[in-house]
């Protein structure tokens, strides 16, 4: 009997806990592309509140929000009441992910913006909702039969979020390590020292190469998320936004999350150690 067998559907705990992870990775993207892109890059967002609107409106907070976690709880709702009816379930999903991924650029395509780069602003976090939502359902949501495959459930736990961390941070980090002229001069205005956005990116590139060593990923995740703990304290002491305090809090908590999934001495070590042992 197959582990996605009608008789044995996915466990809604794990559809659910799979769905909460993804709606957190999905949000954490895309508020920061909606973070760069009106901050680095000065970009107003402008785009039609409606069909029949005759103004544009500035891209909001909440709609960037709500638009990156309703469709992750949909979607866990989806697997979860689908899994009850076929085997296939999951392969179902991932096609139909594919799919609606496809057709949301075609009113994308034609949704009246200011300029085309408010369009690829907006493609990039069709994207990132895409990859946080099928790739994050499809990772973490474990089937029956593999309660018994730790390892297995483990390296999924890991892969994933670790990837999607070094997304988020690759461009912010390179920028600060080569000294983008945008980053010197917002760090300058902010009365911040020019040399700490060389040591920041120092320190983010280095917690980038860290993720890809599994043994020494939890530590890169631990220097990314101390390094944004200082984007926490600007926006908090200059801007003074919850809607710019929510961008570095979310990527704070998502690499306290990825440092926790690839912490070395988290779960059954000893398990791991024969499981080493046996294989040699």
């Amino acid at each position: 009997m197959t582990p996605t067998d009608p008789l044995h559907p996915l466990p809604l705990r794990s559809v659910a806990r799979a769905g909460a992870i993804s709606a957190l990775l999905s949000a954490g993207a895309n508020l920061t592309a909606f973070a760069m892109a009106k901050n680095a890059f000065r970009l107003p967002l402008l785009l039609a509140a409606g069909p029949d609107a005759p103004q544009l409106a500035p891209l909001a907070f909440p709609a960037v929000l709500a638009a990156s976690v309703v469709p992750a709880v949909a979607a866990a709702a989806f697997v979860a009441i689908l899994g009850r009816f076929t085997r296939r379930a999951m392969r179902i999903f991932q096609v139909l992910g594919v799919a609606v991924l496809a057709l949301s650029f075609v009113p994308l395509a034609s949704m009246p913006v200011d300029s085309s780069a408010t369009r690829v602003v907006l493609g990039l976090m069709h994207l990132f909702a895409a990859a946080a939502v099928v790739g994050g359902i499809s990772f973490f949501t474990r089937p029956p039969a593999a309660a018994a495959s730790r390892g297995d459930g483990r390296r999924r736990w890991e892969i994933f979020p670790t990837a999607l961390l070094g997304l988020m941070f690759a461009f912010p980090a390179v920028s600060k390590l080569v000294g983008h002229p945008w980053i010197l001069q917002n760090f300058t205005a902010m009365g911040q020292p020019v040399w700490l956005v060389y040591v920041l990116g120092v320190i983010q590139v280095t917690g980038l190469v860290l993720l890809v060593f599994p043994r020494w990923a939890s530590f890169g995740a631990l220097a990314i998320g101390a390094s944004a703990m200082h984007s926490l304290f600007l926006h908090s002491t200059h801007f003074e936004k919850w809607t710019l305090i929510a961008g570095p809090t979310l990527q704070m908590a998502f690499a306290a999350f990825v440092a926790w999934a690839n912490w070395p001495y988290r779960g059954s070590r000893p398990a791991l150690r024969a499981a080493t042992s046996v294989g040699a």
